[in-house]
Formats: C-alpha cells, structure tokens, sequence
C-alpha cells in the first residue's frame, strides 16, 4: 500500500529534520507519533494507514474497496501529510 509508506517517509523526515531521530522499525515510528506533540494530531490517521498496509502485504485475502481506497488517500493521507508539514513549519500541499 503506497499511501502507508508515503506517511512513513513523511514521518521519518519530520522526525529527522526536528531531532536527527531515525526510527528502528514501525514500533517506534508509532510510538513517536503518539508522544511527538507537533504531530500527535495525525495518530489516529497513521494507524488506519499502518493497518492497511499490513493486512495489504500479509493478508492474502484483505480487500480494499476503490472507496476505501479512495478515503485512505484523501482523508488519512493528506491528514498526516498536513500535520508533518504543519509541524515542520511548511506549507500544506494543494492537492
């Protein structure tokens, strides 16, 4: 699932460019999240993107609806997008 992987990068730079910060694996890149004020607001959108893209790569029968799809990307994306760049001092993409 590529839209889980893009707000992993996106994350990674945040934490990068605000403390030099390389998470060793997705439980410390969660974890992070969860107690990183700046971007705590994207919490609930990283793990919804997270759970796709797990049952994506490991769950041979996990089915996503072109609307599932479709909010995964404009709803959970975007919002962890907004909140990286937000914190980072950035203007939001105009989608």
């Amino acid at each position: 699932m590529i839209a889980f992987y893009a707000a992993v990068h996106a994350v990674n730079g945040y934490l990068w460019e605000a403390r030099r910060y390389k998470p060793a694996n997705h439980g410390d890149r969660r974890t992070e999240i969860q107690f990183s004020l700046p971007i705590r607001g994207c919490s609930t959108s990283y793990g919804a993107l997270l759970q796709a893209g797990f049952n994506a790569r490991y769950d041979e029968t996990y089915a996503l609806s072109q609307s599932g799809a479709r909010r995964l990307l404009e709803v959970h994306f975007r919002r962890v997008e907004a909140t990286v760049m937000q914190a980072l001092g950035q203007p939001t993409p105009a989608w």
